[in-house]
């Protein structure tokens, strides 16, 4: 009983990080859905490290099957800056 209730707790937790990561954002629910599979629970902390790695926009956004303009959307909404 208390693994389940634990397991319930993390994938709320989760799923509350994902609502703040992409609160004010102009994404759709379709599109948050699939950022949410690709970029995962933390969309926020995965771009940035994807941003540390020196990944630019483009090769983000063709790693995640994702139109470059919402990748550019993220990063500029969660203030990361860009790589050329």
């Amino acid at each position: 009983m208390a693994e389940s209730h634990m397991r319930m707790l993390k994938d709320w937790m989760l799923s509350d990080t994902l609502d703040r990561d992409l609160a004010g954002t102009s994404l759709d629910a379709k599109r948050r859905r699939k950022i949410a599979e690709t970029l995962g629970m933390a969309p926020r902390a995965a771009l940035s490290a994807f941003v540390d790695y020196g990944l630019s926009d483009s090769e983000i956004a063709r790693y995640h099957n994702l139109p470059t303009r919402v990748i550019a959307e993220l990063r500029d909404h969660w203030g990361l800056a860009a790589n050329t």
